[in-house]
């Protein structure tokens, strides 16, 4: 749980999603039959009689209070009202109704038929509106769409419409979800001193239930029962709880009224029962000790905790553990926690310091009848009194803050932070946002600007700049600019610290430019105006409803993103305050050489050293101006803003065209998909295919490498789209081909690939060795990262145990370690000399900007690889599992960490609609008891979930548990998960209902469910969950923490990063695997041989 996440600091890796993660997006979806609610209150715990307002929304009551309406975008088809309550609450109300009418039109999409042939041209009856599926799978560039080519589209297009959300972003109108968001003006700075983590802590608590529910969790267990998602978070001085419920289930709003009464009993009348709150207190010691071994949470840390103010309380430990919330484990020490719980929700979660947003199909009266209805039950009275000493107004005005430090990272990544602290009017001042332009300035990927002239030296790989920690405080802004060093840049860091102060001055003496500002005005103004109200909706009502706590009301919509007026002064003030004297220091990296680490951080335990900022170290940095570079400040208009909004229109449903190849030029084929979009925004997607791309991992490493050196040679146009809004995304993938993702206004988009084509077609030519060793370092270092966090090593030992021919990031990354620059060159002449490359158009793009990009790939010189081409390389293929129960079991390799990680994956079958559609309805149906009995009743870990788990068309599900070794080892989860489904099956399969079942499979309208029972889902059950299945095909991965970390424990060393990396497997007594059926594996090669591919695919394990 990030508690302490900001706009640059996001993680490179993919990120599981954690129940009640203060970091956004929620976890997946998860359900539960509720056991009802009622209105019991259990003695001593915080009561309200108040039993609302009878309003039925015709007319407003004389105790609500009609504020000014929201400013909105002319694309923005929702409608806004904002209100007041008697008890002082605020509530923003949002209404899809018109957004809703008119969208029952069924679209001629591509789909799987039952026979497995791909269907074009004929309608399906269950598939949604045409808008509704560019929203969720073109426009989204977080979306799971980018397939290899037009068939595997087709088929994640297939299954995707199959189920009713993937995921949050998916939460849009024509689904008729309704979400609702709380935030409690509150957060950590505003706690006590004697428990530190208490705002935390009680965010955990509540989330638990109120005494409305007769069980812990269900709450929740309700709001997945009716395909919703619900996530909380705390921050500085905010608390938010948000959730989202699929009414279209429930014939009526029966179950939103459950849901809203439940949800607002929250912070009315709280469930802090004793039992709970010992076992909450190990959920939030395990979450933090997962996240300790976080750069970026030991950077925080270090800062607030080490050189702020005295006192100041920033300087709290706000997460919370065992230490702070724990205490000696005696009742009396719980009796006090819970009294202070108690008060502290009293205090605090008030109707004043609280702000509701609502969003739905409903009409603003209905939606605003509900709010009254629910809402007017908070407890009104006075916001809690926040006066702040005037000396500690400025938390970093000490020596402290001050200096050089010197940490010893967990990662491998070498990072540089100079953090500035600003005044309050930094941000407050919204109308202007003199950071805004500061971040454009300074980030720029221009020609000649600091970004690029760090890189062509050789010293830097990535920059970022932002707000953080304090981005929106009462105690103003820090003001960050995060640069990942190269091994050159850690050797002179004087260098780069003096650059960026050159280039500082540099914009300083060219002034703030009008231009430049009026040029973000007009980008900022166009994403509003044609993408400003695509958030996802339980996203949306979060952001609302923490807006009202910042904004007047007319501004909630553009306060944090609209520029409303050009200030030179409001910028030039704050510009004035990045100087050397006011700067602090942080630089993360093994490569000190003899530096040694004298101190430790008390919450993180990472190490440091420092050194003042005085004397030699600041004069260095001074501006010499007979010294300085020659840098390009970006003061032009971007050439990638964009101008033309035209939209396509067809007005009858004959008149659109199917999705069909198209032969644009002899050397591409592009699969053109034109639809009504509410937005001008097109997507492109091409893939480039050779028979040089795979099969060993120096060739995928060769293609990671070239992929990354692409990525590079285009880093200011691809930086510049971005600024306009034109997303670009350029991966290499295991079947060895080249994916090139670009997502946006789809005139601009267009002009990104042709640049993009133009520099493929430019890479055999490539000289420039800096480059190449550069673009190595970065993939080498970001690799080993990957491979020391249990869970992403997980996730990839799964992928290459399942599939044959696939290369795992070990391999991968052995094969980059003794790379030369000559092979490179081989391998990039090689893979251009025959290709193959198709495009794939989504959106608003017509033929004549594909035909505009073919003229650009006509100019590359290769021979076009055909469908049918011998040559073509095959494809990795899935692997069917033996009914052993297998285990691959292996050290974690960060030597220094306690976290295990262990993925249960049970094999079912290929893709069948009958197969998927029961393993989707079972998965929804576990989810929520696998996280009450694992997480919550047994406290195996902060992070407990389960997944549908579809891979090369093989259907499968998969249960993770993150756990710690000094609590569990991997033989104890692997217990533990395997008597949960025993659990589960007999008490709650066995004895569900034909009625139960036919509601659950709800979840999946427009399919023929009456072909299903509850038999064939027991049997299904049995046959492939249950450990004594006779089709069970069970692949346990188990990525195993070092319960102890002693002094023979070999910390990282600056060169670990660029040396082959082996793993340790286990391989267990041949007693245990002879009377438990089990196989380890050790050599994953050597288990393919003895494995057949899955039925269905072809060939032989033989190359």
């Amino acid at each position: 749980m990030n508690l302490a996440s900001t706009e640059y600091d996001k993680p490179r890796l993919p990120r599981k999603r954690l129940r009640r993660s203060l970091s956004p997006p929620p976890t997946a979806p998860t359900d539960f039959s509720p056991k009802g609610l009622n209105t019991a209150a259990g003695d001593g715990d915080i009561i309200d009689t108040d039993d609302g307002c009878n309003y039925n929304g015709k007319n407003t009551p004389k105790d609500v209070k009609r504020l000014l309406s929201p400013e909105k975008p002319p694309s923005d088809s929702k409608t806004y009202r904002v209100i007041e309550l008697h008890n002082g609450a605020k509530v923003v109300l949002i209404s899809e109704a018109s957004e809703l009418e008119g969208k029952e039109e069924k679209v001629k999409l591509p789909y799987i038929s039952d026979s497995g042939n791909v269907v074009v041209g004929q309608s399906r009856p269950e598939v949604e509106s045409t808008s509704q599926y560019i929203s969720e799978h073109c426009c989204n560039c977080g979306g799971s769409l980018f397939c290899n080519n037009v068939t595997d589209y087709i088929s994640s297009v297939d299954s995707a419409l199959l189920s009713p959300r993937d995921n949050d972003s998916n939460n849009s109108g024509s689904h008729r979800t309704i979400s609702c968001a709380v935030t409690v003006g509150s957060g950590f700075l505003d706690e006590p001193k004697k428990y530190c983590g208490l705002a935390h802590f009680c965010e955990h608590m509540v989330f638990l239930g109120s005494e409305g529910n007769a069980l812990d969790d269900e709450f929740m267990a309700l709001v997945k029962e009716y395909d919703g998602d619900l996530n909380a978070c705390t921050m500085p001085e905010t608390t938010h709880f948000y959730y989202s419920i699929g009414d279209m289930f429930s014939n009526g709003t029966n179950i939103l009224d459950q849901t809203l009464e439940a949800f607002s009993r929250f912070f009315t009348q709280p469930k802090f029962h004793l039992d709970a709150i010992r076992k909450e207190i190990n959920a939030l010691d395990h979450e933090f000790r997962m996240k300790r071994s976080n750069d970026i949470v030991s950077r925080l840390e270090l800062l607030k905790h080490t050189v702020a103010v005295k006192d100041h309380p920033l300087k709290k430990f706000f997460w919370g553990d065992k230490n702070t919330l724990g205490g000696d484990s005696s009742p009396e020490h719980f009796l006090d926690l819970k009294h202070h719980l108690t008060e502290w929700h009293r205090m605090h979660y008030v109707a004043s310091n609280i702000t509701v947003a609502l969003q739905g199909h409903l009409s603003l009266d209905e939606l605003e009848a509900k709010a009254v209805r629910f809402f007017s039950k908070l407890r009104p009275g006075p916001a809690p009194c926040k006066d702040i000493p005037i000396d500690l107004m400025e938390p970093f005005a000490t020596p402290e803050f001050k200096r050089i430090y010197f940490v010893k990272p967990v990662g491998a990544l070498d990072s540089l932070y100079l953090t500035w602290p600003l005044p309050k009017s930094a941000w407050s001042n919204y109308i202007t946002k003199p950071l805004a332009y500061l971040n454009a300035v300074i980030s720029s990927e221009v020609s000649g600007g600091l970004s690029d002239y760090l890189k062509k030296e050789k010293l830097i790989v990535e920059i970022q700049s932002g707000s953080q920690l304090m981005s929106k405080s009462k105690f103003g802004v820090l003001f960050v600019l995060k640069m990942y060093l190269t091994d050159a840049g850690v050797r002179e860091k004087d260098r780069v610290i003096q650059t960026v102060f050159r280039y500082l001055s540099s914009i300083r003496d060219k002034g703030i430019s009008p231009s430049l500002y009026r040029s973000m005005q007009l980008i900022r103004d166009a994403n509003l105006s044609h993408y400003g109200d695509h958030r996802p909706q339980m996203i949306n009502v979060k952001k609302l409803s923490n807006a009202l706590h910042l904004y007047p009301p007319e501004h909630i919509l553009t306060g944090d993103t609209k520029l409303f007026k050009f200030d030179k002064k409001a910028i030039s003030q704050v510009l004035q305050c990045l100087t050397p004297e006011n700067m602090n220091v942080m630089l993360f990296s093994h490569g000190f050489g003899k530096v040694s680490f004298p101190f430790t951080e008390d919450n993180t335990n990472c190490k440091f050293d420092y050194a003042d900022i005085d004397g030699p170290n600041l004069k260095s940095w001074k501006i010499n101006k007979s010294a300085r570079p020659i840098f390009s400040v970006p003061i032009k208009r971007n050439p990638f803003m964009t101008t033309d909004f035209s939209q396509l229109n067809y007005q009858d449903e004959d008149t659109k065209p199917e999705l069909m190849p198209v032969m644009v030029s002899e050397k591409l084929v592009a699969t053109l998909l034109p639809l009504n979009m509410k937005f001008p925004f097109g997507c492109f997607h091409l893939v480039v295919q050779s028979k040089s791309g795979r099969y060993s991992g120096c060739r995928q490493a060769m293609l990671h490498l070239f992929a990354t050196m692409l990525t590079f040679e285009m880093r200011e146009s691809i930086g510049l789209a971005s600024e306009a809004g034109i997303h670009c995304e350029i991966e290499p993938e295991s079947d060895g081909n080249l994916h090139i993702k670009v997502c946006g206004y789809d005139k601009m988009g267009a002009k990104l690939v042709r640049d993009i084509m133009a520099c493929i077609s430019e890479m055999p030519q490539l000289r420039d060795e800096n480059c190449f060793e550069l673009s190595k370092e970065y993939l080498l270092k970001t690799m080993y990262a990957t491979i020391l966090s249990p869970s992403a090593l997980a996730s990839h030992l799964l992928s290459r145990a399942c599939k044959w021919g696939n290369q795992s990031i070990l391999e991968t990354h052995s094969a980059l370690t003794s790379m030369e620059f000559s092979e490179f060159l081989g391998f990039v002449k090689a893979y251009m000399a025959e290709m193959r490359i198709t495009l794939l158009v989504l959106g608003n793009s017509q033929l004549e900007e594909v035909s505009n990009i073919a003229k650009v790939v006509d100019r590359i010189t290769y021979k076009a690889l055909s469908d049918n081409s011998s040559c073509m390389v095959e494809k990795s293929r899935p692997v069917s599992l033996p009914t052993t129960k297998l285990i691959w079991q292996v050290e974690s390799l960060n030597k220094m960490g306690t976290t295990s990680t262990i993925v249960n994956y049970h094999q079912f079958s290929a893709l069948q609609l009958d197969v998927f559609v029961l393993a989707n309805v079972l998965l929804r149906m576990m989810a929520q008891p696998l996280f009450a009995d694992l997480r919550t009743q047994r406290s195996l870990g902060y992070a407990v979930n389960s997944t549908v788990h579809v891979e090369n068309g093989i259907l499968g599900a998969a249960f993770f548990v993150v756990s710690d070794a000094e609590k569990f080892t991997m033989e104890q989860l692997d217990i533990e998960l395997e008597e949960f489904l025993v659990r589960f099956y007999n008490t709650k399969l066995r004895n569900l209902s034909e009625a139960e079942f036919q509601k659950w499979g709800a979840r999946f309208p427009g399919l023929p469910l009456g072909s299903f029972s509850v038999q064939k889902l027991q049997h299904f059950y049995k046959d492939y969950i249950l450990p004594s299945g006779k089709r069970s095909r069970k692949l346990s991965i188990q990525v195993a923490g070092h319960d102890k970390i002693a002094g023979d424990a070999k910390p990282m060393l600056a060169d670990d990063y660029k040396k082959k990396q082996v793993l340790v497997t286990h391989k267990g007594s041949m007693l245990e695997c002879i009377t438990q059926n089990k196989r380890y594996i050790e050599d994953v090669d050597i288990f393919h041989v003895h494995c057949p591919l899955f039925p269905g695919a072809s060939g032989s394990n033989q190359f």
